[in-house]
């Protein structure tokens, strides 16, 4: 999580950065995330990239079939 001047982007230094990293199967890896700005509601974001990563992880198995 990046907020505001801990951006690497200072043009982005009124925003934040949320990611999670995720890995599905053997070797598929990936990242993640939402730009929005720093007063945004962290609890609904984090909650966001969680269901994203469930159903990519659903998604995956059931192509696996």
């Amino acid at each position: 999580m990046y907020i505001g001047d801990e951006m690497p982007v200072q043009t982005m230094k009124d925003c934040s950065i949320v990611t999670a990293n995720y890995v599905l199967g053997e070797g598929l890896r990936g990242t993640i995330g939402i730009i929005g700005p720093k007063r945004m509601d962290y609890e609904k974001v984090v909650n966001t990239l969680r269901t994203m990563m469930n159903q990519l992880e659903t998604t995956f198995k059931n192509e696996e079939r």
